[in-house]
């Protein structure tokens, strides 16, 4: 059995972290979180003032969650725009978390025109068939699939990813461990310029990747959603994606991937799409 640990924690919503569009492989058990990241299978309890984990090491959940991270100064900077409020009162203590690199870039490249339930079906089928069993406690599961091991198309396209099966394939004969870490030490421009180089990287996937897995905090993904919220709230400064990320770098700084995630999130919880995974 793995052993319980506990941390105290300032401003942390776990219920939203996970729910925002962020973590894709994790579900709900009675009062916990069992969470898949890469190779690891492990437990999140949130209690007044303090988080419960097990199957990890401190380090390694305050990293997840990004519980380093200042997020109290960062609200306060962003409350400073009147529009952004209702987001950040509906979804305090949301936060960006740190996913593996490869993970996150085989999961954004799966979002491609597809909805947060799909996307989870189709990685938790591709772990099953191309990953290792894991074991949490009660709980199994499987570990993310390695660099190099998703070169059967067939099997790719039968986890429900469709035309996105040969972007997959493509990008991991093409993508190694040493490209990730060389691109994660890039400026963000030339990072987001030189993920898109992979097939099936575009600007919101590319993006993603530097948000949520290369503290590149500045990035702003534009997806529907956001483009929604961002039409409604500055429609003078934002009728198109490229203006939207001009605008957003001109008015959030290095807080967009912040003011992104907020507003992504509450446009969903406004529609009812934002419940926990079970």
């Amino acid at each position: 059995m793995a052993s319980q640990q506990s941390i105290s924690v300032d401003l942390l919503d776990l219920d939203q972290t996970l729910a925002s569009g962020q973590v894709f492989r994790y579900r709900r058990v009675g009062d916990r979180y069992f969470v898949c990241r890469r190779d690891r299978l492990f437990w999140l309890r949130q209690r007044v003032g303090r988080l419960e984990f097990g199957g990890a090491c401190e380090a390694c959940v305050r990293r997840f969650l990004g519980l380093d991270h200042d997020l109290p100064a960062t609200l306060r900077r962003l409350r400073k725009i009147p529009r952004l409020r209702p987001a950040i009162s509906a979804c305090r203590g949301l936060r960006i978390v740190k996913h593996d690199p490869w993970e996150c870039l085989v999961s954004f490249i799966c979002s491609t025109r597809s909805n947060i339930p799909k996307i989870a079906r189709s990685l938790e089928m591709m772990a099953r068939l191309f990953g290792r069993p894991l074991q949490c406690e009660e709980l199994s599961d499987f570990s993310f699939p390695d660099h190099g091991s998703l070169g059967d198309l067939d099997m790719l396209k039968s986890t429900g990813v469709g035309y996105r099966a040969e972007y997959l394939a493509a990008t991991d004969r093409l993508c190694t461990p040493a490209m990730l870490r060389r691109i994660g030490r890039m400026k963000y421009p030339a990072a987001r310029e030189e993920l898109k180089k992979l097939p099936g990287v575009g600007d919101k996937v590319a993006d993603c990747v530097c948000l949520f897995s290369m503290n590149f905090g500045e990035a702003f993904p534009v997806d529907v959603w956001v483009l929604r919220a961002m039409r409604e709230l500055f429609p003078d400064a934002a009728s198109n994606e490229k203006e939207i990320r001009r605008t957003a770098a001109e008015m959030f700084g290095p807080d967009a991937g912040y003011a992104q995630q907020y507003l992504f999130h509450y446009q969903r919880m406004r529609a009812g799409k934002a419940a926990p995974s079970l």
